[in-house]
């Protein structure tokens, strides 16, 4: 899979737990948001925690049926809900 599959029928079987959908998401938005993360946290394994609260909140969120209105801006609702937990984290310390 591509980048070009993030349409409605993508996100439709993320919701439903579709394995291809999960695992191409984990990879290609896990290594995406590492590749973010690495530039702002010093620790490997705040980034693992931080990509990983990630991954699970955008997909407890379109199980849930919510969220994304717009399917081909998916890649932005994933870093918007990556720096709400970058946020949450800075606020903790």
């Amino acid at each position: 899979m591509d980048v070009q599959v993030l349409d409605a029928d993508y996100l439709k079987r993320l919701a439903e737990g579709d394995p291809p959908a999960a695992e191409h998401f984990a990879s290609y938005f896990g290594e995406l948001l590492s590749l973010k993360l690495q530039r702002r946290l010093l620790s490997s394994q705040l980034v693992d925690d931080v990509r990983q609260e990630t991954l699970l909140r955008v997909l407890e969120i379109l199980r849930q049926g919510g969220g994304v209105e717009h399917p081909d801006r998916f890649e932005t609702f994933v870093n918007g809900v990556c720096n709400n937990v970058l946020r949450e984290l800075h606020r903790s310390e």
